[in-house]
């Protein structure tokens, strides 16, 4: 017997498809095209941060990738793609919209772009429900500094 699994704190940007994620930074020129996969994952999956910035500065890699309604769509689809085949259920993704916007979107595109992948997804992937969250972000030495992006 299979026991059901969910997935109730999974971020768009840190749990890319690796493949995907690859050949996309390599499409994007955010890696150089000599880029092999085992240095994208040795660059992906670098552990023992000195401290907390540290580690959270590891998401500017994937985010610089996900600066696209198209990537954003195909990204969250390959996401809830490698979810089903693991057997997930549900699965709530979240994602900081404002992080997406540093090529022109709108955090409206960002937020349309995931919802497309994840409309994608049900299509070829019927038996896993998913959720999306959109956080805000904390970015400066005040609330202040991104306090209208937040309340976007």
């Amino acid at each position: 017997m299979s026991t059901a699994k969910i997935d109730l704190h999974l971020h768009l940007d840190g749990s890319l498809n690796l493949t995907w994620a690859w050949k996309t930074a390599v499409k994007r020129g955010v890696v150089s095209s000599d880029c092999t996969f085992e240095q994208y994952y040795d660059r992906m999956h670098q552990k023992n941060f000195k401290t907390r910035e540290e580690g959270f500065k590891k998401f500017d890699f994937p985010i610089a990738i996900l600066q696209t309604q198209e990537d954003l769509c195909e990204g969250t689809f390959h996401l809830i793609e490698t979810l089903h085949e693991k057997g997930l259920i549900y699965a709530e993704i979240r994602f900081a919209p404002q992080q997406h916007t540093l090529a022109g979107l709108s955090q409206a595109e960002a937020v349309e772009g995931v919802l497309q992948g994840i409309q994608k997804a049900r299509k070829s992937c019927p038996k896993i429900q998913v959720g999306l969250i959109n956080c805000m972000m904390h970015k400066g030495s005040s609330a202040s500094f991104n306090q209208q992006e937040n309340l976007e």
